[in-house]
């Protein structure tokens, strides 16, 4: 074999080890990124749950104290109504 053939075979082997290579790298990145990606869309997931679990639970919070404020001013209003009827609503 010619020693120009050697070194073309040479070549050859050479592209085809980086070409290999060179996949090998980018599969190992683009497995690692997805997962990176599936682990931060996770956590970002989880953090937002919580926050809207905690504003959920402080609004039915507020909603219930004034609903027991509303009810208080109706049960004032109606015994005040009940201790002297001639009371016009629109004072009370």
């Amino acid at each position: 074999m010619k020693l120009k053939n050697k070194l073309y075979l040479i070549q050859f082997f050479i592209l085809f080890a980086l070409i290999i290579l060179t996949w090998a790298m980018y599969t190992s990145f683009h497995q690692q990124s997805h997962h990176n990606l599936e682990n931060e869309l996770k956590k970002s997931v989880d953090v937002n749950t919580l926050l809207l679990h905690s504003a959920l639970k402080d609004t039915y919070k507020t909603f219930e104290q004034r609903k027991s404020l509303f009810t208080h001013i109706h049960r004032a209003a109606l015994a005040e109504f009940k201790k002297d009827e001639t009371i016009p609503s629109f004072i009370l």
